[in-house]
């Protein structure tokens, strides 16, 4: 999971404190756009399991559970590079199909999408190309 993600809608994830005590948490509120980039800094605990850290906007750092983290991914909520590479390839496919089926409702549908996830991809991008190395 170590790497740089990109927030594909606004959305917010109760997180739960690391502390000895564990008695607060929090609610972690990510919008369009928002870039988090996941360290290679994990803590573990026995009562909550692994946490990675991650660096929001290059401004904010935070714990997250890898559970949440994961499912945050797999609900399309955070996407990788590589995430967006796919549904790019298959909202051409779609594309296609629409064209060739004559949907035009369809089409207009997904090439919409298309022109999202491309800005987003741009954004994510942009963020990385300009990374102190």
């Amino acid at each position: 999971m170590i790497g740089h993600y990109i927030a594909a809608e606004s959305f917010e994830q109760p997180i739960n404190c690391l502390c000895p005590g564990g008695g607060h948490s929090g609610l972690l509120s990510l919008q369009q756009g928002d870039i988090i980039e996941v360290l290679d800094n994990r803590k573990f605990t026995i009562a909550r399991g692994w946490h990675y850290l991650i660096h929001i906007n290059n401004h904010w750092f935070v714990y997250i559970s890898e559970k949440d983290l994961e499912e945050c991914s797999r609900k399309g909520q955070l996407l990788s590079p590589f995430d967006m590479d796919l549904e790019a390839n298959y909202l051409q496919f779609k594309i296609n199909e629409a064209l060739d089926g004559g949907n035009e409702s369809a089409f207009h549908l997904l090439t919409a999408r298309l022109k999202e996830l491309s800005g987003l991809k741009e954004s994510l991008g942009n963020f990385v190309k300009y990374l102190p190395v």
